[in-house]
This record gives C-alpha cells, structure tokens and sequence, in this order.
C-alpha cells in the first residue's frame, strides 16, 4: 500500500508473505544491497544506540561484515534477555562466521553466551562442538 507521511512516499506491506514474495525475487547482491542502505538510513535517523534490534538484523542480511558485528553482539544479549533464543542464535551464528576484529576476551564471552542461548534451545551437542573449538583456538 501506498503511502505519504510529510513528504515522503512510502510502500507498506500489509501482509508479511508480500514483502518476503517480493524479497524472493530479488537477486542476492540487489537484496544485501538494500539491507545495507536501511541500515544506514536508520543510523543517520536514529543514531547506532538505539533500534540495535533492526540494525542488526539489516546488516547481518546485507552481510556488512565486521561493520555488523558490533550490532549482533548487542543483539544477541538483548535478545538473550527477552528470551529469544532463536534470534540470538542468528547473532551469534553471523559473529563466529566475522570472527576477525574481536579479542580472545570477546571471543570466549560470547562463545560461553552462545553456547548458553543453544543449551536453552537444546542444541547441546552444538553448544559443546563450539565449546571445544573455541577452546582449541585460544
């Protein structure tokens, strides 16, 4: 649906499956892309202290790389705190695949807080797979 707040025009998706048809159809590279430009758009309206949740989740979908880290980090915990694993686990997942730029420190806590996040999920043989390798990598 169309529609104007001040002088902007805007597109709203009144149903999730239309976003994700629309989403489906577009090449990857096109779809990151745009991840990326809503995450800027919003941390030049926002700032990156506020909307973590979003920023997170746009720059993890436009694979921004370490730039997203930071975000996934504060994502995940938030998350972890309102007791969405699953969405933490996301976090988590896209911090081990962008290791570089983080400390052994920052390595370990978050390898104990995921591994914490895929207990409550019952992944326990996951948890304990990234258990050993981070400790085999310290």
């Amino acid at each position: 649906m169309w529609k104007t707040q001040g002088t902007e025009e805007m597109v709203e998706f009144r149903h999730s499956l239309i976003a994700e048809v629309i989403r489906g159809d577009l090449p990857k590279k096109l779809r990151q892309q745009m991840h990326r430009k809503i995450a800027e758009a919003i941390e030049r309206k926002f700032g990156t202290e506020s909307h973590i949740q979003e920023l997170a989740m746009h720059h993890i979908e436009g694979n921004s790389g370490s730039i997203a880290v930071p975000y996934a980090l504060a994502a995940a915990a938030q998350s972890r705190a309102e007791f969405a694993h699953e969405n933490a686990l996301r976090c988590f997942d896209y911090i081990f695949k962008n290791r570089h730029g983080l400390t052994d420190t920052q390595l370990c806590t978050a390898a104990i807080e995921a591994s914490n996040t895929m207990f409550a999920l019952g992944l326990t043989v996951r948890a304990i797979r990234l258990l050993k390798t981070e400790i085999s990598q310290c």
